[in-house]
C-alpha cells in the first residue's frame, strides 16, 4: 500500500513529547471522557486488575517517563499546522506486558495496541496512513510480522480504539481468534 494520508506522519520521540501531551490532555478523548485518564499506558502495566483506571496524573507521569526512556513508541499524525490529531501506539510485542503469550506469535513481532484519531479527522484516511507507516517501518526494521487486536464489530468509535477490523483486512492482515480475542496478523514481505 502506498503512503497516502491527509496527515504528515512522524515517529514519536522525546522531542515530540509536548505535542503528544497536548493531544492527550485536550483532544484525544474529547468525545470519550471516561478514558481520558489512560494516556495509552494500559498495555505497559504488568499488574492485572489495575487497568488504565489509575489516577490520571499518575498515568500521565508514567507515559512521560516511558516516552523519555524510549519504552513507549508509535506514530503521530500531524495536521497542516503541525498539531497532533492522530496517534498509533506500536512497539515490539515484548514491550507490552499485558499482551502475554500469543499462540500466533512467531519470530520478531511488532504489535499495535491503540489508534486514536481526533473526531474531526476520522474516516479521512488518518488510520490508514498511520498503518501504512507502521508496516513500511516494521519491514525495514526486520520484523517478521505485525499484530493488532481489533475489538470486532464495535458500533462506537471508542470501542474501535484498537483499529477497525476492516482497516486490517484492507491491508491484508489475516484475522483469527486466540484466547477469546481477535488477532489481526500480517506476515511481512507480503505487502500489496
Amino acid at each position: 500500500m502506498e503512503r497516502n494520508s491527509p496527515l504528515r506522519i512522524v515517529r514519536l520521540d522525546a522531542e515530540g513529547l509536548d505535542a503528544w501531551l497536548d493531544f492527550f490532555d485536550h483532544r484525544a478523548f474529547a468525545d470519550n471522557p471516561e478514558w481520558r485518564h489512560c494516556y495509552c499506558t494500559f498495555y505497559h502495566k504488568p499488574e492485572p486488575g489495575k487497568g488504565a483506571a489509575g489516577p490520571r496524573k499518575s498515568n500521565r507521569n508514567r507515559a512521560i517517563g516511558l516516552i523519555q526512556e524510549g519504552a513507549m513508541s508509535g506514530y503521530l499524525g500531524l495536521d497542516e499546522t503541525g498539531r497532533v490529531v492522530a496517534w498509533c501506539n506500536v512497539n515490539d510485542r515484548s514491550a507490552f506486558a499485558r499482551l502475554g503469550n500469543s499462540k500466533a506469535e512467531r519470530g520478531r513481532v511488532l504489535a499495535i495496541v491503540c489508534f486514536l484519531v481526533e473526531k474531526g479527522w476520522r474516516r479521512r484516511g488518518a488510520a490508514a496512513g498511520l498503518l501504512s507507516h507502521v508496516l513500511d517501518d516494521a519491514e525495514a526494521a526486520g520484523y517478521e510480522a505485525v499484530e493488532a487486536y481489533p475489538s470486532g464489530e464495535s458500533r462506537t468509535d471508542a470501542g474501535n480504539y484498537h483499529g477497525h477490523r476492516a482497516l486490517y483486512e484492507k491491508f491484508g492482515f489475516e484475522i483469527h481468534e486466540d484466547g477469546g480475542r481477535l488477532v489481526a496478523r500480517k506476515a511481512l514481505g507480503s505487502r500489496n
